[in-house]
């Protein structure tokens, strides 16, 4: 019986921090600042404008961004992403940065610094 229980709780459908991720990339890909911005754990008054300055100064004609293998921790989260961005005169740019997540009265949260 102790088995049993301790398998069902290993197995439990507790929240995953993998939705989130998706939904925060599939909005920076969609330049969808506002959007970002409520995915994001305790953004700064300031996230939309550094987020819009920053594609606008790079003058990004398109963005795309594939996720890597999550690690997720107790209630903390990386997931590797390869960054895409296809600026106007310059060619395509690849980046490499990592999406922390972090869980929040169980909800998870991408941690934005």
């Amino acid at each position: 019986m102790i088995l049993l229980g301790a398998l069902a709780s290993a197995c439990s459908s507790g929240p995953v921090p993998q939705p989130t991720a998706s939904a925060y990339l599939a909005a920076w890909s969609k330049q969808d600042w506002a959007g970002m911005r409520q995915l994001a754990d305790s953004p700064p008054a300031y996230f939309v404008a550094v987020n819009s300055a920053a594609f606008t100064d790079l003058q990004v004609a398109q963005a795309s961004f594939t996720a890597g293998t999550m690690k997720t921790t107790g209630s903390t989260a990386q997931e590797p992403v390869t960054e895409r961005l296809t600026l106007k005169g310059l060619g395509t740019v690849t980046l490499r940065p990592t999406l922390h997540l972090v869980q929040r009265s169980g909800h998870w949260l991408v941690d934005w610094t």
